[in-house]
């Protein structure tokens, strides 16, 4: 029993140490990288530059065009990272999991071409312990994060349904899905497996449903 407590609370240290560096990180991309990448994509758009490009070729019109797109996708990409990464929502204390899984997808809302996040948190949720309400947040947020990245999808629908001996976290997207079957780089990366190993370690289980072209669901069911 001595060597199991010292077990959970080592691996308790381990998740906390990961949430703090999560956490630096996210901080870093919102407060350095983001308002230089907003800065640049403005400076792009500006009368300027679409002056200049007016008595130009074709050829630099569409280059002009591309490179606006690819700032565009950068500003989102670092959006939805510095929101996924943190280990709690931003500022103050965290709320109930139902609040701050909403706030989570409608944050990750806002963004110019992104897909369409839609969830639904069971209120019963906010009477589970905090560190399994923690636990299911950082796991929403990686999994989200993993479809608004990877998935190309165009409606992202997360549920959280609390039963009386578990917590079942449910991320689906219509996005193009992938081969289970592949290997583990283009099976959600480090996403996918970050969720796994804090899955295991509050003994739950994960089950991904997916294949080419057909969208995904991954359903994470924690005891409670």
């Amino acid at each position: 029993m001595r060597h199991l407590r010292e077990r959970a609370a080592a691996g308790q240290r381990l998740i906390a140490a990961q949430d703090e560096e999560r956490e630096a990180l996210a901080r870093e991309l919102h407060d350095a990288l983001a308002p230089g990448l907003t800065a640049l994509h403005l400076a792009w758009q500006g009368r300027s530059v679409r002056q200049a490009l007016a008595h130009r070729a074709a050829l630099l019109a569409e280059a002009h065009e591309h490179t606006e797109a690819l700032l565009r996708q950068l500003r989102h990409d670092v959006r939805t990272l510095s929101q996924a990464l943190l280990p709690n929502p931003p500022g103050g204390e965290q709320p109930p999991l139902s609040e701050a899984v909403v706030l989570l997808t409608e944050t990750l809302s806002l963004t110019d071409d992104g897909p369409v996040v839609a969830c639904y948190c069971d209120p019963a949720t906010a009477s589970l312990p905090r560190p399994v309400q923690q636990a299911a947040y950082r796991i929403v947020a990686e999994l989200l994060h993993n479809a608004l990245r990877h998935a190309q999808a165009q409606h992202v629908h997360v549920e959280v349904q609390r039963f009386p001996a578990s917590l079942r976290l449910n991320v689906r997207d219509n996005g193009r899905g992938f081969d289970p079957r592949s290997p583990a780089p283009r099976r959600g990366g480090l996403g996918l497996r970050g969720v796994r190993v804090r899955a295991g370690y509050l003994r739950g289980q994960v089950l991904v449903s997916t294949q080419p072209g057909r969208g995904t669901v991954i359903t994470v069911e924690l005891p409670v």
